[in-house]
């Protein structure tokens, strides 16, 4: 029952459980070793924004992790068990390669892609067939994909609340991105996503642009399906818009991203060919 198992605990929003989820696929598959997924804990007591696991809405399968693993996911119990139990819990990959014959604790959130590029294909196809079955959104998506040089411009709620100063991205950040991708592809439709929208048009004000706001009650995951179909991307500081460029199809797509004085999360990794 104990051998050999790494169970790798979820939370946060849909970009941080990709990365959480990434990485510990890649480090099964060095190590040979069943990979089990805790759904329960790390969003059994979000109780300020109510996240939920989101594996499940793509449709790859995996392994649950049973219930009782799930007080590994505590520090003092897991100080206990350690005693009793052949168990470890990391946060550095450092030693990947070493052999283990005992349970792997995986907590952290391991926001770059040096942690899953062994198996980038394997991810890019898995995260790219998601599961939607509302009908509109599949029509709004058809709508992004016939438009010419689509471009998802994603404004966190962060951003409205704050507009000035480090960590925060401003209006310019977007206008100076929609002049720059503009001068280089020629016209755009902007298709702008936020939990937000009707805040965010007046926050950008930048009308003079084929500007659409996505304002039509879709899912966290039915968006980030309509982000991640778009030609281009304008991202915020943000795992979820990450992921969505990252996974886009357009082997031309051109990602404007925050620099690191605009960033509140310094920690996210965006070095790659075609980002800017």
């Amino acid at each position: 029952m104990y051998k050999g198992k790494i169970v790798v605990r979820l939370s946060g929003g849909l970009g941080n459980q990709l990365f959480m989820f990434a990485a510990a696929k890649q480090f099964s598959i060095r190590t040979n070793k069943e990979l089990l997924v805790d759904e329960f804990t790390g969003f059994a007591f979000d109780h300020k924004f109510k996240r939920s696991p989101i594996l499940g809405s793509f449709g790859f399968p995996y392994k649950k992790a049973p219930w009782y693993l799930y007080p590994l996911s505590f520090s003092k119990l897991f100080d206990i068990f350690k005693f009793f139990l052949p168990i470890s819990r990391i946060n550095t990959f450092n030693n990947m390669n070493d052999p283990f014959n005992y349970i792997v604790y995986i907590d952290g959130y391991w926001q770059s892609q040096s942690y899953f590029l062994e198996i980038e294909s394997n991810i890019r196809q898995s995260y790219r067939n998601i599961l939607i079955g509302n009908n509109n959104a599949e029509a709004y998506r058809n709508i992004i994909l016939k438009s010419v040089n689509s471009v998802a411009v994603h404004v966190r709620r962060f951003d409205l609340e704050h507009h000035s100063g480090r960590g925060v991205i401003g209006r310019e950040y977007y206008k100076n991105a929609m002049e720059f991708l503009i001068s280089q592809i020629g016209q755009c439709n902007f298709y702008v996503f936020s939990d937000r929208p009707e805040e965010v048009r007046k926050f950008l004000s930048l009308e003079k642009y084929s500007m659409n706001y996505i304002n039509e009650g879709f899912s966290d995951i039915e968006e980030f399906h309509l982000m991640m179909s778009c030609d281009h991307f304008i991202i915020g500081d943000s795992t979820f818009s990450w992921w969505a460029a990252w996974l886009g199809v357009n082997l031309k797509k051109t990602v404007c991203f925050p620099k690191l004085n605009q960033r509140s999360n310094s920690k996210l990794d965006f070095p790659m060919s075609g980002w800017r």
